[in-house]
């Protein structure tokens, strides 16, 4: 089993300032600009995320109709500023890898 994210799902949503886009998508864009991602250095989140599932406690797996979802949850591996963030993944099992939905902050210790 693997972890994969297509490119778009960082830097088109996770990344995104389109004010087209949904206010939750528009405060995952403010928490990981804040920490220094940006479009320059997206490879960098995009590597970070690959290790989350790695480096983080699995908080719940859930079985929907596309499969199951793992839910991982806390320390980012790396961010430009160095500092310690807490972020949550939810990933979806497509042919037995498991891709990312989203990732958001969390509060450390929540």
């Amino acid at each position: 089993m693997s972890f994969r994210i297509d490119p778009g799902k960082i830097t088109l949503y996770l990344l995104t300032f389109d004010p087209n886009a949904t206010p939750a998508a528009l405060g995952k864009s403010k928490f990981f600009h804040g920490i220094g991602h940006n479009a320059n250095n997206w490879t960098m989140l995009r590597n970070a995320l690959l290790q989350h599932p790695h480096t983080s406690s699995l908080e719940a797996t859930r079985q929907n109709t596309y499969g199951l979802k793992p839910l991982c949850r806390c320390l980012l591996p790396a961010s430009p500023n160095e500092g310690t963030y807490c972020i949550r993944t939810v990933c979806q099992e497509r042919n037995g890898d498991y891709w990312l939905s989203t990732a958001y902050p969390q509060e450390i210790g929540q």
